[in-house]
Formats: C-alpha cells, sequence, structure tokens
C-alpha cells in the first residue's frame, strides 16, 4: 500500500475535525458597502446583494444625472445597473361611521446607477496599504499562471458561470492571509469546474445536494492548493465548520469528504496542469 500524500493526510485531518467543530461558520472578511455618490448613504438590503455582485470594488454609485451635476458624467456606452428604491406612502381612509384612519405602504420604484469607475474625472482611492495581510508572491503567481478572471474589491466571494470570473473581496478585508488565499482558491476550485475544464456537476440552487458537494469540493480543493503553497501548513477549524455546515445537507455523512476529495484533488491537478503548460510556452 502506497504512503498516504498530504492531500490524505490533510482529509483525514479534516474528518476529525468535523466531529468537534460544530457547524458556526464566520464569515471571514469585512464588509465595506456600497455608497451613494451624493448622500453617502449606505445602500440596504437586495441592493447591497445587487451592487457587491457588480465588478466595481469602489463601491461609489449614483444616478445619470447625479454624476452630471458633480461634474463626472458617464461614459458613452456604459451600462447601468438597476436598484431598488422602496418608498413608504401614507393615506388617510374613511372606515365606519365617517371615521378616518391613516393605512400604510411600500411603494416600489426602480432606478439605474452607475459606478464610479463608470463616469468621467472621478477621482477613486486606493488603499496604500493590506493592513497586516501581506501578499503571498507565490500563491499569487500560481492563480495568474490558471488564466482564471478576478475582479477584487467587492464585498463576495464568488464565482460567476455567466461571466467566467471571480469576485473576491480586497485583501484588506481579510481576518488574515490564510483566510484570503483559502477563498481565493475555494472560489478558483468552483471556476475549474467549467465544462470546458473539470466538467462538474455544479448544482442548480442553493442547498441541493450537487451544490453542497460541490462546495465541498471547493473547500477541500482549497485546503490542498494552501498547502501545496504553504499557505497554511495544516488544515483549519474554521475550513470543517464551513464543511459541517454543507455536511447538514447530506445527512452528517462525514465519509463522503472522502470520496469528494478524490474531486477536490482533480480540480488540483488541473490547476497544476496550467501550470505546467504556461511553464513550457514560456
Amino acid at each position: 500500500m502506497s504512503n498516504p500524500t498530504i492531500y490524505d493526510q490533510a482529509t483525514s485531518a479534516v474528518v476529525k475535525m468535523l466531529e468537534t467543530a460544530g457547524t458556526d461558520w464566520c464569515q471571514p472578511w469585512q464588509v465595506n458597502g456600497s455608497r451613494n455618490v451624493i448622500t453617502d448613504r449606505l445602500y440596504r438590503g437586495v441592493n447591497t446583494l445587487i451592487l457587491g455582485s457588480t465588478p466595481y470594488p469602489s463601491g461609489i454609485w449614483g444616478t445619470f444625472r447625479q454624476w452630471k451635476h458633480l461634474g463626472h458624467p458617464v461614459r458613452r456606452g456604459q451600462k447601468s445597473t438597476g436598484i431598488a428604491f422602496f418608498k413608504p406612502i401614507t393615506k388617510e381612509v374613511e372606515v365606519e361611521d365617517g371615521a378616518v384612519k391613516k393605512e400604510s405602504y411600500m411603494v416600489i420604484r426602480s432606478y439605474n446607477v452607475f459606478a464610479a469607475e463608470q463616469v468621467t474625472g472621478y477621482p477613486i482611492e486606493v488603499p496604500d496599504t493590506v493592513g497586516d495581510n501581506y501578499r503571498n508572491q507565490q500563491a499569487e503567481e500560481y492563480f495568474r499562471l490558471t488564466g482564471a478572471k478576478l475582479h477584487s474589491g467587492l464585498d463576495r466571494a464568488y464565482y460567476r458561470p455567466s461571466g467566467d470570473y471571480i469576485g473576491m473581496p480586497a485583501l484588506s478585508q481579510f481576518d488574515t492571509t490564510d483566510t484570503y488565499y483559502s477563498t481565493l482558491f475555494h472560489e478558483l476550485t468552483h471556476w475549474t469546474g467549467g465544462h470546458n475544464r473539470c466538467n462538474r456537476e455544479m448544482g442548480k440552487r442553493f442547498g441541493d445536494k450537487q451544490y453542497a458537494i460541490e462546495e465541498l469540493v471547493a473547500e477541500l480543493s482549497a485546503i490542498f492548493h494552501c498547502l501545496h503553497l504553504g499557505v497554511i501548513a495544516y488544515p483549519k477549524e474554521e475550513s470543517a465548520k464551513y464543511l459541517n455546515s454543507w455536511l447538514k445537507a447530506l445527512d452528517d455523512d462525514s465519509k463522503l469528504v472522502f470520496s469528494v476529495s478524490s474531486l477536490a484533488q482533480k480540480a488540483m491537478d488541473y490547476t497544476v496542469s496550467l501550470q505546467e503548460e504556461a511553464e513550457q510556452v514560456a
């Protein structure tokens, strides 16, 4: 029998942690938020999700008229992003015996907004520091050689199949350097699942069985990538908590992690092959 690889050992370590890690996983990055350029008010509710999923990291938004008023007109050909505005309306209605009472309800109106990156001449502040976090040059180069497209500075971490790109919060928004790269390679693993890459079944909706399995694949492969690149020395409890939250959807079958790890390894093998191809071209 062959000796276990570092990935076999990592998988076994994660399975052991699953027994005690619980499911109280916390998002490892801070949300900067999106705000209006005139009022400086943060957008809320569904608008936070809408604006946070766009490829514009400044988080500064305004309507066509607002930008024009500020002297920074929207550049020709730029596409707006639709958001919702909920306005409370109160009116008086007559009830029995001629009495009048007030009734309130919400009216939904839609607005189109543009990001600071889409206008002319607006100064966008780019922080010079990433706090206590640092760029791991080996991990950065590894990711670059995969050819995956990255939109950074957003408030969510995700892979968007329709645009075939990865969205990520900035490095400075993360608790630690480790959690940044763990999240980055988690999303890179989702990227490998495309039909022209590893061709995994990704799941059709949040929470279904295949979706849960894909999340397990991505988290394990992120661990493999980070071990391979020296970002972490061993699997962290946070990963086990995240995996546990998805295993709940799969009847708490911790043994499933072993079978999922083979898919995670294939995802990493694919990104390794991209490194080798890039070296041959160079």
